[in-house]
């Protein structure tokens, strides 16, 4: 488990829609070809960020 600490978060982006975003996954200071993907959704109690899809 110690790759773990070899992982980061990058820059993230909205969707075409609005909808959901995207968040670029760094391993040992490359960016990497996989980005979660997660929807931000309305509920009786406000919004909540659902997910991850993840996208390859």
């Amino acid at each position: 488990m110690s790759w773990l600490s070899e992982l980061d978060l990058g820059d993230f982006n909205w969707g075409h829609t609005g909808t959901n975003f995207y968040i670029e996954v760094i391993y040992r200071a490359q960016i990497i070809e996989v980005s979660l993907g997660f929807w931000v959704k309305p509920t009786d109690a406000g919004w909540v960020v659902a997910g991850p899809s993840t996208l390859w």
